[in-house]
């Protein structure tokens, strides 16, 4: 049974009625240890070094592919692409239609993750849900400054190894917007202390791994 509640979403334009959606609420982030044994365990026949050995090899062959600008297939996973971004200060907009936007930089954003179609019937069908709690959880301001918030997504990292939006709403009371836009424009800070890892509803964030 997962648990669910219902979050409010920002406030319509036009003064129309405010709308919600159900959210779950996430129990933790499995490791890859843990993902390794259960697969072992519902394989019976792989030893757990030779699971942690293809996942391994998976990620390096997503990379070949992906970097020569492929998108890759898993049937009853998902769809694998490469987002792109900027990586220049220039502006975005053109200033024409003879603009040709010269000599601009980019780089590697993230990577986009499209579930199989058999993957969603799968949890559709195996997925039941239960209501944690009455009334619906709304949008308020925040009781800390975008420091302190940072900060405190930090030592939550330290003590939990990532930290989910959801995680990050709930730690310093913001909405979902909210902290998805103060999350990106942090990790785009050379000297951030955090960072992206995963995609799309697995996105996560960790600690900055420091370059020696």
């Amino acid at each position: 049974m997962v648990k669910y509640y219902l979050q409010e979403l920002p406030e319509a334009i036009g003064g129309e009625k405010k709308k919600v959606c159900p959210k779950m609420l996430v129990n933790r982030q499995i490791s890859t240890k843990e993902l390794v044994e259960r697969i072992q365990l519902k394989s019976g026949v792989y030893r757990e070094g030779i699971v942690s050995g293809m996942l391994m090899t998976l990620a390096d062959t997503l990379v070949d592919y992906l970097s020569l600008g492929y998108t890759v297939k898993i049937d009853g996973l998902c769809t694998l692409s490469v987002s792109l971004d900027f990586d220049d200060d220039k502006p975005t907009e053109m200033e024409g239609n003879e603009d040709k936007m010269k000599y601009r930089h980019v780089k590697v954003r993230d990577i986009n993750f499209k579930s199989d179609k058999m993957l969603v019937k799968a949890l559709r069908q195996k997925m039941t849900f239960e209501r944690c709690r009455g009334g619906v959880n709304r949008i308020s301001k925040s009781a800390y400054s975008k420091a302190e918030r940072i900060e405190r997504a930090v030592e939550f990292i330290k003590e939990n190894g990532s930290i989910s939006l959801y995680q990050y709403c709930a730690l310093n009371d913001l909405s979902r917007s909210t902290a998805s836009r103060e999350l990106k424009a942090e990790c785009r800070k050379p000297d951030s202390p955090i960072d992206t890892y995963g995609s799309a509803t697995h996105k996560t964030w960790v600690l900055r791994e420091i370059e020696e």
